[in-house]
């Protein structure tokens, strides 16, 4: 499944969603729900109870759909996160107009990628006797790149901020879109479920160029423990 994830500034985050309201066309919101599945008994259409009524809600407070995906906003600590999935259309040609549209709504970070790719690049599940313990690290884009995937875009204020290496990054990508002079997206393959035939060279990758998260450290750093207690602890830097 395609997902998409954009971080930004909490002071952006009511423009961000005024703007995604306004949007028209393929990408324009059409209903809202306060479940993540809408149907006939609990969605609300933006028509009948308007932009004003929407923008008077905690931004995470409904999903909004749209023609073409689905959009939830996740308030966090450092930055709020906008999170796309139910992409209803497997049409690169329109992925690519999206993206254009996402970068003029000034993200700080943001990644597209298959949900395997995303849980390969940043979920850790480890078994200590018959405890599962899954836990999500190297996420939060104010540390480091959080990772390789399909497709990133990165703000000018991001690579300043975390002292990227862009000619590094820019060599490893199979293309690199700018978007004005302050957003740059990097495709480092052609479809997003073609992620397995690169895994190893963009985990290659990861571990080599300075300030980009790699999952492989962790689970490096953590394979011989064996007691949950200190696992966990050990864990505490890592996790997002």
């Amino acid at each position: 499944m395609l997902e998409f994830r954009a971080y930004f500034k909490k002071t952006q985050t009511m423009k961000v969603l005024t703007e995604i309201l306004n949007w028209s066309s393929l990408f324009g919101v059409t209903h809202l729900s306060e479940e993540e599945f809408s149907n006939k008994g609990s969605s609300l259409t933006l028509q009948d109870k308007g932009i004003d009524f929407v923008l008077s809600q905690p931004p995470q407070q409904y999903f909004l759909h749209s023609k073409f995906c689905r959009y939830h906003f996740f308030v966090k600590n450092d930055l709020d996160l906008l999170y796309v999935d139910n992409f209803h259309e497997n049409d690169l040609g329109k992925m690519n107009i999206f993206f254009a549209q996402i970068a003029n709504l000034n993200p700080f970070f943001g990644v597209a990628c298959d949900s395997e790719e995303y849980d390969h690049r940043n979920r850790v599940v480890k078994i200590i006797g018959e405890n599962k313990i899954e836990s999500w690290v190297g996420r939060n884009p104010l540390n480091k790149l959080p990772g390789l995937y399909w497709k990133i875009m990165i703000s000018k204020q991001m690579i300043e901020s975390a002292d990227l290496d862009m000619p590094a990054l820019e060599e490893r990508s199979q293309e690199v879109h700018l978007f004005g002079n302050s957003m740059s997206l990097l495709t480092f393959f052609s479809h997003p479920q073609e992620w397995k035939a690169h895994v190893k060279t963009l985990d290659s990758a990861c571990l080599s160029i300075k300030n980009v998260f790699s999952r492989q450290e962790v689970l490096a750093e953590t394979n011989e423990i064996d007691n949950v207690i200190k696992y966990i602890t050990k864990m505490a830097k890592w996790k997002s």
